[in-house]
């Protein structure tokens, strides 16, 4: 997903001919929609399972912290080695690890 997200400005604009004003109000739109439901899936499997890493260093907030931050460099890497291939192949050779 972090793939997609990052390279999102690209492709749209090559596939469907969008501005950069329709996609930022696209990733508005969706980044509207993460707040409501971290809320209440955060708030339901919270109530549902103890959470053991709330205790020192390594605790849920940080793993998850580090896991998106690896995510983001994983996907900056594979758009930057795609990108070398061209745009009309950036999307195929962004989505063949996923």
């Amino acid at each position: 997903m972090e793939i997609l997200l990052s390279e999102s400005s690209v492709v749209t604009s090559y596939y469907f001919g969008w501005t950069t004003s329709s996609v930022a109000i696209s990733l508005t739109c969706l980044g509207l929609t993460v707040l409501p439901i971290n809320i209440l899936v955060g708030s339901y499997i919270s109530n549902m399972f103890e959470d053991r890493l709330s205790k020192g260093t390594y605790n849920r907030g940080l793993l998850s912290t580090e896991a998106g931050t690896l995510a983001r460099v994983v996907a900056d890497a594979t758009i930057t080695l795609g990108g070398y291939l061209g745009r009309n192949h950036l999307l195929n050779a962004t989505l063949l690890p996923s």
